[in-house]
């Protein structure tokens, strides 16, 4: 994701990605990939980011994002647990957390359009365009047929 849209979401919810701007010589043991990589997903999914954020914040939960990532095409959106006093507040933030992941098999990485799960080599989850403009770069890095 694009470092303007990845200081967005960080901006506007600092407690979920409090691990963005931390020093990783300032921490004790291993440093979440989130502070070392930011969100290692395509600008696509930006507005499911912020929907999910805008969820997870208005419950009355805790929660340390350690890591935002695509894994098989689909987001995957680590964190270190869910602690809230109502425990449906829990189960709600994870709820949501589930949902997003999901939806991402239907939302293109790449531009947000409607999409849907691609293989060749990797798993992606593109639109027809940005799948057409995916196998021609692939095309001039590899002379196999990637059809």
């Amino acid at each position: 994701m694009k470092e303007e849209l990845e200081r967005q979401l960080v901006d506007e919810y600092p407690d979920l990605y409090e691990w963005y701007d931390k020093d990783a010589d300032d921490t004790d043991g291993p440093v979440p990939p989130l502070t070392a990589y930011g969100f290692s997903v395509g600008d696509g999914w930006y507005e499911l980011l912020k929907s999910l954020s805008e969820h997870l914040t208005r419950r009355d939960v805790d929660i340390e994002v350690h890591q935002v990532k695509e894994k098989f095409g689909g987001l995957r959106f680590y964190h270190g647990g869910v602690q809230a006093e109502e425990e449906r507040d829990c189960y709600m933030a994870m709820g949501a957390i589930q949902q997003a992941e999901e939806m991402s098999f239907h939302v293109c990485e790449e531009c947000g359009a409607s999409a849907e799960l691609r293989q060749s080599g990797w798993f992606r989850t593109l639109c027809d365009e940005c799948w057409t403009e995916e196998k021609s770069r692939r095309r001039e890095r590899s002379p196999r047929d990637l059809e």
